[in-house]
């Protein structure tokens, strides 16, 4: 999808779960993936990188991208939570966070 920064290349800013994340009034959700096409992502949380599935893009009143992201810590947990674009990179054999 053109414009989903879900490709970029970017260097990710260092923030944790205090990240202030806007409500769910304050977000316009853009794309929302079928069950069978959500991409596998990377996601920061608390400085380390953690894998998880891409649920939906939504944007911010100052344009902002910030993704719904279903990730865990270890095998068999999983939490949803909503983080900024800077902090969800595709996850592929090639390219990883701080390559």
């Amino acid at each position: 999808m053109g414009g989903l920064p879900v490709n970029a290349i970017r260097v990710p800013v260092q923030a944790g779960r205090d990240t202030p994340r806007p409500t769910a009034l304050q977000l316009r959700v853009r794309h929302v993936y079928a069950a069978d096409e959500r991409p596998d992502v990377l996601v920061q949380v608390d400085g380390e990188w953690h894998r998880g599935v891409l649920r939906k893009w939504s944007q911010d009143v100052q344009g902002g991208w910030w993704g719904s992201v279903a990730w865990g810590r270890t095998p068999g947990t999983r939490f949803l939570d909503t983080f900024p674009g800077d902090l969800i990179w595709e996850d592929t054999d090639e390219v990883h966070p701080g390559d």
